[in-house]
């Protein structure tokens, strides 16, 4: 809605309007009938779920009471201790932390406990907590004492496989014993679909037990526990069909490739390698027609012209939710085959969103469905024009209001995720209405999940434009990709006279941004550093932050070390800053700045510096393949000097120019990031002073 009309016939008026509209969407929704099969009857997660804790249950407490290494000195406190670790991988309310499990494992084993289920516990809360050497240590128990002892296979399969993760990190293990732990995981995972391990009517629950730590060790051996299955008749046909069939359509799909029309030979191997996915869905789905796994597998195949003659990609997402209502792996796939690619359109993506609304199940997370098609939409589309349908609006108002009432405790969440939508969609005195109401308890996390966006930065702009000067501001906005310094007097103009401290802020972001492209373009020397509301940079992995002194400091996670800016510089700049090294618990410690690095932390040429082993790197990414050395000088603080000409790179470090004539990655550019290459978290590195100029 225009807000100028807004403002003429009164907010008052308007939000009276919305609750008419809203009341009238919510009796439509109601209407029959409901093509998915949303009745108080339909099987949801909550139901799986109470059957994982039993299994666990099973196959962890009763195991270790029926054949433990048990002792009274430590029985009681080892069941409550498995006890909570199942409370803790199943998420129960109230379970405890692997943190937590740490101190309590070291008295079990102190005390004498060697029970292999309780070591792997143990061991598998020192992995959490970045233990990596201890983790290594009581994992290696846990090994040995599953191979003596007559734990279920479906838990023992589980030690040699962490233990080879951890040995990744560690460097331990001798290439026999890991051969050996290799040789041990495939072998335990074949063995838990015939020793016991899964009851009759457990074969839901055997499947995804096994694809819950399905990894690319299990992909790149895949031949290897075929034949080990083969080799026990006994093993359950829905997994091992289900098995068969996802490496199966794997690889069909590698064949063929994203192409929209693939090559003659492409399209040969992906339709026999699709032939033998077919033949063991269809199988595992006539075994089980009341589990949702092979259904949903078979959705993208019926999506490619790969069914044959057994059904489109509808008949097989009815029968998938048939089974489990919110059995959310179907719900993506379908979307996939709604996308124009494939024969849909953004019609019928937006028509599948609403439909997940109109199912009112908000005890599931099926109506937030909508969110996921409104992003599909705005994907394949480039733009949002469905995020600013009024009935877009209404729905999601529905959704997040029934999700407020299902679950009080989040009521805040969804009413924030109400704004956004508001905001996302251009109506900015809605969602400056909601954010009013919500008051301190908006949820910043909500702009970030669901829109990638920094609330700092998003709470301004929907103040600003709904402020009295929304006008001017506007169209400044508008001025900025044609003008920039008519763009300048026009903010400028906005901000006299202006009173609201959220809109101020904005116009005065807005008016430091402009400036410091306008000596950018003066080629002087411009501070890029973030300040600390990281406004203009996108964290994407790792922790950071910015001291008094404005130094920027990173410290790694598991997912790594990346924040990137949102700035583009042109194709001629230069880059500088230093790079200080801190301190890391392990000797893989290094730092990088990035080239070209697309915003979505995609493709980039990385310059890395490796602390301890006094090294420099050329990557593409943080690849390894195809790597270039760089002689440098690699000190505790270093100097960085990047020169962007119109795609080629020259590299100077530490005033040594080290590499000329490097293509940029990712196309022009270059955009800019910082940060490293890690895997486990604690490392802790910094840069300072970084500029960048464009040059003639």
């Amino acid at each position: 809605m225009d807000t100028l009309l807004m403002r003429r016939i009164g907010y008052g008026t308007v939000t009276i309007l919305l609750l008419l509209l809203v009341l009238a969407w919510t009796v439509s929704i109601a209407a029959p009938p409901r093509p998915i099969p949303a009745g108080a009857s339909a099987m949801t997660s909550s139901t799986l779920d109470a059957q994982l804790v039993s299994y666990h249950q099973r196959v962890i407490v009763e195991a270790y009471n029926s054949n433990g290494m048990r002792n009274r000195v430590w029985d009681e406190d080892a069941v409550r201790y498995l006890d909570d670790y199942i409370r803790a991988i199943n998420r129960l309310p109230g379970a405890p932390t692997f943190a937590a499990l740490v101190p309590r494992g070291a008295i079990l084993v102190e005390i004498g406990c060697n029970d292999p289920q309780v070591l792997y516990v143990y061991g598998t809360a020192l992995h959490q907590v970045e233990r990596y050497e201890d983790a290594e240590t009581i994992l290696r128990r846990a090994v040995t004492g599953f191979a003596a002892g007559a734990a279920p296979r479906s838990r023992a399969r589980l030690a040699p496989r962490r233990l080879l993760e951890i040995c990744e990190v560690t460097g331990g293990g001798k290439p026999e014993e890991r051969a050996r732990w290799q040789e041990l995981a495939i072998q335990w995972t074949a063995e838990a679909l015939t020793d016991g391990s899964f009851q009759p009517g457990e074969s839901r629950l055997a499947l995804i037990e096994l694809e819950k730590n399905w990894t690319p060790f299990y992909s790149e051996r895949f031949s290897q526990l075929t034949a080990a299955l083969a080799a026990l008749p006994r093993a359950d046909s829905y997994v091992v069909n289900m098995l068969k069939g996802r490496d199966a359509a794997a690889r069909a799909w590698a064949a063929r490739g994203n192409a929209q029309k693939p090559s003659h030979e492409e399209q040969q191997l992906f339709i026999a390698r699709m032939a033998v996915a077919r033949t063991c869905f269809t199988e595992a789905w006539k075994l089980h027609p009341a589990y949702p796994e092979a259904a949903t597998a078979m959705i993208p195949l019926a999506m490619a012209g790969a069914a044959g003659n057994l059904g489109t990609p509808r008949l097989w997402f009815d029968r998938a939710v048939s089974a489990q209502l919110d059995y959310l792996p179907a719900y993506a796939a379908y979307r996939k085959a709604l996308q124009p690619h494939w024969g849909g359109s953004a019609d019928a993506l937006y028509a599948f969103g609403l439909e997940c609304v109109r199912t009112r199940r908000f005890d599931t997370d099926v109506p937030l469905e909508l969110v996921q098609a409104l992003r599909d939409i705005e994907i394949v589309t480039g733009a949002r024009t469905y995020w600013r349908k009024t009935d877009a609006y209404l729905a999601m108002k529905a959704l997040c209001e029934g999700y407020a009432k299902s679950r009080p405790g989040d009521a805040a969440w969804y009413r924030t995720l109400c704004a956004a939508v508001a905001w996302y969609g251009g109506n900015y005195p809605e969602a400056r209405r909601l954010l009013n109401a919500l008051g301190n308890k908006a949820q910043a996390g909500v702009f970030a999940r669901y829109f990638d966006a920094r609330y700092e930065r998003v709470r301004p702009e929907i103040y600003a434009l709904s402020s009295p000067a929304a006008k001017k501001i506007a169209l400044a906005r508008d001025l900025e990709a044609r003008n920039q310094a008519e763009a300048l007097k026009a903010y400028e103009a906005a901000l006299t006279g202006l009173t609201d401290t959220q809109a101020k802020l904005y116009v005065q972001q807005r008016l430091r941004e402009l400036r410091a492209q306008a000596r950018l373009a003066a080629g002087e020397w411009v501070n890029i550093t973030p300040d600390a509301t990281f406004i203009g940079w996108r964290r994407v992995a790792g922790m950071w932050s910015v001291g008094k002194d404005g130094t920027l400091k990173g410290m790694s996670g598991r997912d790594g070390l990346l924040l990137i800016c949102d700035r583009e510089f042109g194709e001629q700049v230069d880059i500088r800053g230093e790079i200080v090294f801190l301190r890391s618990p392990y000797t893989q410690f290094n730092a990088a700045v990035m080239v070209s690095a697309p915003r979505d932390g995609g493709d980039y040429r990385s310059v890395t510096l490796f602390a301890r082993e006094q090294r420099v790197l050329l990557r593409r990414g943080f690849t390894d393949t195809g790597a270039t050395e760089l002689t440098a000088p690699v000190k505790d603080v270093n100097t960085v000097l990047i020169q962007a000409r119109r795609g080629v790179l020259t590299i100077t470090i530490n005033d040594v120019v080290v590499a000329k004539d490097v293509p940029l990655a990712g196309g022009a550019g270059p955009c800019i990031g910082v940060g490293g290459q890690y895997w486990y978290a604690g490392a802790e590195v910094a840069f300072r002073r970084l500029q960048a100029r464009r040059v003639p």
